[in-house]
């Protein structure tokens, strides 16, 4: 049974509400709150169909989730797919994300590398 499909509009829609997915705060010891901001997508490649897609006329989507570095770049030997509306897109979904630029997550001041949930998304040819 194919899962429903909730609120993604457009993929630059998707890509202001993409789910970056990070450790939150916590106390450590004596310290407490401790400042944690999440990481910010600079830019990313739309996304585009294989020429010879069968099916352009619908809407696509694969979930990735992969480790945004601390230069703020995606590191390409952790992209993952984790979830998919059709598995011939993930190849060409991981190429997205792998040229998309983000400002790193910030722990403290400084940089951090954390983990990433991202949506790439293909609208249908018919809008």
């Amino acid at each position: 049974m194919k899962q429903p499909y909730l609120g993604i509009i457009t993929f630059s829609t998707a890509l202001l509400l993409a789910q970056l997915v990070a450790c939150a705060s916590r106390t450590v010891g004596s310290q407490a709150d401790l400042h944690f901001v999440r990481p910010r997508m600079l830019s990313c490649p739309q996304p585009q169909r294989p020429s010879d897609y069968a099916f352009a006329s619908r809407q696509d989507s694969v979930v990735l989730e992969f480790m945004v570095d601390t230069a703020g770049h995606p590191e390409p030997n952790t992209i993952v797919v984790v979830r998919t509306t059709d598995a011939t897109l993930n190849h060409d979904a991981k190429q997205v994300a792998a040229r998309c630029r983000f400002q790193p997550a910030v722990h403290n001041g400084q940089p951090i590398r954390v983990s990433v949930n991202m949506p790439v998304i293909w609208l249908s040819s018919s809008r």
